[in-house]
């Protein structure tokens, strides 16, 4: 992920403001080139880049101006007023501040004081009439909008419950934001092709109704009310950093949420459509637990099955091929990873550790898939696999040369060091060479 500088920003608005004033020109030409000259009455198109100062600005400005330059030139005073005049893909340029959050009905790039100096202390509602709010909700039309440089101060004892809300969007981007408290960091309900990088998720919360996740990509539909959104599909999530204070004594609190939540379709845990959640990316990750009742590292899986077989083979293939690796998970009570009903899962090169419960556990079903290639130490279990189907858990670490049988106090250097060795016994696979070139003489770093 490259991160744009404001003057990049700029360059690349200029480049489209004239591109925007080429085609009015030309459409100016072909009008007056017609019977009276009449120009076809349209929309007013605004400004890109569109700055927003809550100290000096003043939402009577056109925004066009970072200062105020005489007239109406200067800064907007609120988020909201530089989102509703800035055109479509455009960029709005948020100076340091505290402010009240918005809505994106269109794709906006929204864009922060550089570390975080831009503040949401208040939101806006999460959903049109509800009181709960969130700092930043992006509407089914905001396709392509980004958020980037932003800190978020959640008030989970209040109303101020979310960090990013969307519903049915595409194509979005979360970047280098900082989510202080919230019930739900970011949320992207039906939506593809994200990326949620470089964010950092603190003090995860819950109230007593639910809630308790970081990131949470999910398919959720309620029979009978539309509209409804089919697929959460190849979306990126990476090098965030997630906390967690979150309990409950009757549901678990994940730090990164990949579901298809089936609790409110038709009769319960029956599809109402070709729901597919396929393709994501959770890779460089870290969630640290606080020991508390319920937390879960990372969950994936189809919710609101109730056990039932018959359910659970029909929802089995719905939740498929999902990459999980290179993540870090500490600390979590009810068990580091935990997956149920889900095809093609491939989780590695995961390190699990001190967790209460297991490090990964499977439940409902299983097909395909495997969990290789991770380290586990001083986790309650390694893995407990409830699916009743065998599953390809190969070449995972115990954090002891002996295996999960043994006490698990090796770590750092020595891990390396115990796998070389056992490579080493078996030096005539390709993958044993590759390991182990020359590894007891050449231990430089390149």
């Amino acid at each position: 992920m490259v991160i744009l500088s404001q003057d990049q920003y700029v360059r690349r608005a200029a480049a489209s403001v004239r591109a925007n004033v080429l085609g009015l020109v030309l459409g100016l030409a072909a009008c007056l080139a017609m019977p009276g000259g009449l120009v076809p009455a349209g929309p007013v198109m605004a400004a890109s880049p569109i700055y927003v100062n809550g100290t000096t600005g003043n939402n009577a400005y056109d925004g066009t101006s970072e200062n105020w330059t005489g007239g109406t030139v200067g800064p907007k005073a609120t988020i909201q007023a530089g989102v509703d005049v800035v055109d479509a893909g455009g960029t709005v340029f948020v100076a340091a501040g505290s402010y009240t959050g918005a809505i994106l009905a269109k794709d906006v790039n929204l864009v922060g004081a550089a570390g975080g100096g831009s503040v949401i202390a208040a939101g806006v509602p999460y959903a049109v009439g509800a009181s709960l709010t969130t700092a930043f909700r992006l509407d089914d039309a905001a396709d392509g909008s980004e958020v980037r440089n932003f800190t978020i101060n959640c008030i989970p004892s209040g109303v101020f419950y979310f960090g990013v809300f969307a519903r049915g969007v595409d194509n979005a981007v979360v970047d280098a934001v900082t989510v202080n408290n919230p019930v739900q960091g970011i949320t992207n309900r039906g939506g593809s092709n994200w990326e949620i990088t470089n964010n950092v998720v603190s003090g995860i919360n819950v109230p007593a109704a639910g809630g308790g996740i970081g990131i949470s990509l999910s398919v959720l539909n309620i029979s009978g009310t539309p509209p409804y959104y089919y697929a959460c599909s190849n979306n990126y999530v990476y090098n965030n950093t997630l906390s967690s204070v979150a309990t409950h004594d009757d549901f678990t609190c994940p730090g990164i949420l990949l579901a298809l939540d089936l609790r409110f379709s038709g009769g319960g845990g029956v599809p109402i459509g070709p729901e597919d959640v396929s393709g994501n990316r959770i890779i460089g990750n870290r969630y640290t637990g606080s020991g508390a009742t319920n937390q879960v590292g990372m969950e994936i899986g189809v919710v609101g099955l109730d056990g039932d077989p018959a359910k659970i083979a029909a929802a089995l293939g719905m939740v498929h091929d999902n990459t999980v690796s290179g993540n870090t998970v500490v600390g979590a009570e009810y068990c580091g990873m935990w997956v149920y009903t889900v095809a093609g899962l491939e989780a590695f090169g995961n390190e699990v550790t001190d967790c209460g419960g297991p490090a990964f556990r499977l439940s409902d079903g299983w097909s395909g898939g495997r969990l290789s290639c991770n380290l586990i130490s001083g986790n309650g279990d390694g893995f407990l696999n409830d699916t009743g189907v065998v599953v390809d858990a190969e070449g995972n670490w115990w954090g002891c040369a002996g295996g999960p049988g043994e006490s698990q106090s090796i770590r750092g250097f020595d891990q390396i060091e115990g796998i070389c060795g056992k490579l080493a016994k078996n030096p005539h696979t390709r993958r044993a060479q590759a390991v182990t070139w020359k590894v007891w003489e050449d231990n430089d770093c390149y």
